[in-house]
């Protein structure tokens, strides 16, 4: 005798439906090759890592640093195409690469405007 109540949905069975990642992207990411330069944000010290942007959108950054950052923290983030002003944003996920550099998002904390400058693309 079965002593499993009988259930008009078991919820194990069912398919979860979850959404790709890039499907709930909502402003378009470039492609980037820039350098970026990471600071406290409060401003005080030197850099705290320099990295590469693999590509930039209106509300995050994606780069490959050569030090890792801590997860949540809110850093200054500078690169020439956002005219070398330091734009605030929060760190979402870093960690070690295959090669050795720590791939790290970061999430603006308000919505930049990106502009291509002349050395997008130059490595």
């Amino acid at each position: 005798m079965d002593s499993t109540p009988n259930r008009p949905h078991d919820l194990y069975a069912m398919p979860v439906h979850v959404p790709t990642y890039a499907s709930r992207r909502r402003h378009e990411r470039i492609p980037s090759n820039q350098e970026i330069e990471v600071y406290p944000a409060n401003g005080a010290g030197a850099d705290l890592a320099v990295g590469t942007a693999a590509d930039v959108s209106m509300t995050g950054v994606r780069i490959s640093l050569d030090r890792a950052v801590l997860v949540g923290d809110v850093f200054q983030l500078v690169m020439s195409s956002l005219d070398h002003t330091a734009k605030f944003g929060r760190c979402l996920r870093c960690a070690l690469g295959e090669d050795g550099r720590y791939e790290a998002a970061f999430q603006f904390l308000l919505p930049v405007e990106y502009v291509e400058s002349d050395d997008v693309g130059d490595a």
